[in-house]
């Protein structure tokens, strides 16, 4: 998004015409990593979550082939979910692994009765100047919810607003840690990463899906004159050892939030893929109807 700002802006600008198709780099010296900004200490090991039956797709195998799909909802139908979310005191961030929790429930069989959701955050917040929203660097973390099979009614009858508010107390639990214990320390102490990846070949994938969400690009309009971004998409490739399914949200200048599914070819049938878009576009419009 950082890019994407900035291209704009540089389109904007009317900039001169290039004289040189040589474009020199720059010397400037590249910003630290989060080794040398935060502490990182390693966090205490969390009490295990007992999870019966936990789904997450196959076992972790190579190679890699990502599949993709998306969904795009408009800024009608995007406003009127957060008018709902803020109606039932809880966030966007929250609800949307609630509501693919659900739909994965409602397409998996009955056998499988816990989902592990991994929360990616943003450490942004817990750096010093000038490490703000406009900088471009990888300062992430992330820790795991877990959702059980019986307290998800049917998608289609209610939304269980109970595991949103749980969604956001773990969060806010998180958050007010102001980054001095955080699960990317942990990297730290893997001497090897190649070993410790080829390693976990063949044994059971850890977690069943994640939830990214980026947020709204917001674009001053002194930064678009002449020039328009409406719609955006988040897209990734499967990471072998990574989430079944991994899910990218992002909400473009134009008002209109988009999900996109990616998953690794073999891991995931791809009817169970968008059997489940199509539940969480579903119940993305139900919520979306308690505004209207």
């Amino acid at each position: 998004m950082v890019f994407h700002r900035d291209f704009i802006a540089a389109l904007s600008s009317n900039p001169l015409p290039i004289a040189n198709t040589i474009i020199l780099p720059s010397n400037k010296a590249l910003l630290p990593n989060l080794e040398t900004l935060l502490p990182l200490a390693t966090p205490c090991t969390p009490t295990p979550h007992h999870s019966s039956n936990l789904w997450s797709g196959s076992k972790i195998i190579p190679p890699t082939r990502s599949n993709f799909h998306s969904l795009t909802f408009s800024a009608e139908t995007t406003f009127h979910l957060l008018q709902a979310c803020k109606q039932h005191n809880t966030t966007l961030t929250s609800t949307l692994p609630v509501l693919i929790a659900s739909a994965l429930f409602s397409v998996l069989p009955e056998t499988f009765n816990s989902l592990e959701c991994t929360i990616p955050v943003s450490l942004r917040r817990f750096l010093p100047e000038p490490f703000n929203e406009n900088v471009i660097g990888v300062f992430l973390d992330a820790f795991s919810a877990y959702y059980d099979r019986p307290l998800f009614p049917p998608l289609d009858s209610q939304f269980p607003w109970s595991e949103a508010h749980r969604s956001r107390a773990l969060i806010g639990e998180y958050l007010k840690s102001n980054g001095e214990k955080m699960n990317v320390a942990k990297f730290k102490q893997i001497k090897d990463m190649r070993s410790l990846f080829k390693g976990r070949i063949g044994s059971e994938r850890g977690t069943s899906f994640d939830v990214s969400n980026l947020g709204v690009m917001k674009i001053d309009g002194e930064q678009m004159q002449g020039w328009e971004l409406g719609k955006l998409v988040f897209s990734r490739s499967a990471f072998v050892s990574g989430s079944a399914i991994a899910a990218g949200v992002v909400t473009g200048p134009d008002g209109c939030l988009t999900i996109g599914f990616c998953w690794q070819e073999g891991v995931v049938e791809r009817e169970v893929v968008e059997m489940m878009a199509e539940k969480v576009r579903a119940g993305f419009e139900m919520i979306a109807s308690e505004i209207i």
